[in-house]
C-alpha cells in the first residue's frame, strides 16, 4: 500500500469516477477529518506536492490522500554461509555511550534529539523523519494528569511525537566530541498554548532513584551470546 500523487491515482480512476467510490480494485482514499481548518487547506484544491486534496464533508474539513496496492513478485538467491562468532566485550566498550546526569537544577540547558516524522495537530508535516534533528532549551517543571505521572520536566521543542518518543536529552553535549550526559528521555509531547502546534517535549526528572536503577542494571551481567 503506497500513497501516491493524486494525478497518478487518477490514471487508474479517471474523471467520472464517483468521489466516494467505487474505486478500481487495489486503489482507495484515506480521509482525515478536522473540526478546524488545517493550515494550507483550500477547498477544491490540491496540496502543493499533489498528494492531498481538500474538500468539505458537512461541517468537517477533509484532507484526502490517495493510495494504490502494488503486488511485488521477487525471488531470493544466495549462498549458505558458516559464520564464526567471537566475544569482543561489552557493547559500550566497542561503540561508546553517553554518560548519566541526575539531580540537575530546573532551568538547566539541555539538547533534545530525535527523528520527528508525525504531523502537528493542525495536519502540518514539519519533519520528514529521515534526518536527526535537535533542539535546545532550559528545563521547567511539567505536569501530565492524564498520564498520572509525577516529577516531570519539560523543554520547549516543536518535535512531533512520531519519531521522537524515546529520544535522548543530553546535558553538557559537545558537538565536536558528540558526547554528553543523558538527563532525560522524551515520553510525551504537548501543544501547551492550544494553537494546534506541538511546542513542548516532556521527560521524567532524573534523580537519585534513576541512578539506583542505572547502577543495578550495570551490575547485572546479561551473560554471553556466544
Amino acid at each position: 500500500k503506497v500513497y501516491v500523487k493524486r494525478d497518478d491515482w487518477k490514471k487508474l480512476n479517471p474523471e467520472g469516477t464517483p468521489a466516494d467510490g467505487p474505486f478500481k480494485e487495489g486503489t482507495g482514499v484515506t480521509d482525515r477529518e478536522y473540526s478546524f481548518k488545517p493550515r494550507g487547506w483550500d477547498e477544491g484544491k490540491a496540496s502543493r506536492d499533489g498528494r492531498a486534496f481538500y474538500l468539505k464533508k458537512g461541517d468537517k474539513y477533509v484532507v484526502r490522500t490517495y493510495w494504490i496496492n502494488y503486488d511485488v513478485d521477487y525471488r531470493l538467491t544466495g549462498r549458505v554461509l558458516s559464520i564464526g562468532l567471537k566475544d569482543v566485550g561489552t557493547l559500550g566498550s566497542n561503540v561508546g555511550g553517553q554518560g548519566l546526569a541526575y539531580n540537575q537544577k530546573i532551568g538547566t540547558g539541555m539538547f533534545v534529539f530525535g527523528y520527528p516524522s508525525g504531523s502537528h495537530p493542525d495536519g502540518n508535516y514539519a519533519f520528514s523523519g529521515k534526518t536527526l534533528k535537535w533542539s535546545y532549551g532550559k528545563t521547567f517543571k511539567a505536569a501530565a494528569p492524564s498520564m498520572k505521572a509525577e516529577e516531570l520536566v519539560g523543554i520547549k521543542s516543536s518535535f512531533t511525537g512520531e519519531g521522537s518518543i524515546g529520544s535522548a536529552w543530553l546535558y553538557r553535549y559537545s558537538n565536536t566530541k558528540r558526547l554528553g550526559y543523558l538527563n532525560g528521555v522524551t515520553i510525551a509531547v504537548s501543544d501547551t498554548d492550544g494553537n494546534k502546534r506541538i511546542d513542548t517535549s516532556v521527560s521524567p526528572y532524573f534523580d537519585g532513584e534513576t541512578l539506583a536503577v542505572y547502577k543495578t542494571a550495570a551490575a547485572n551481567w546479561s551473560g554471553k551470546i556466544v
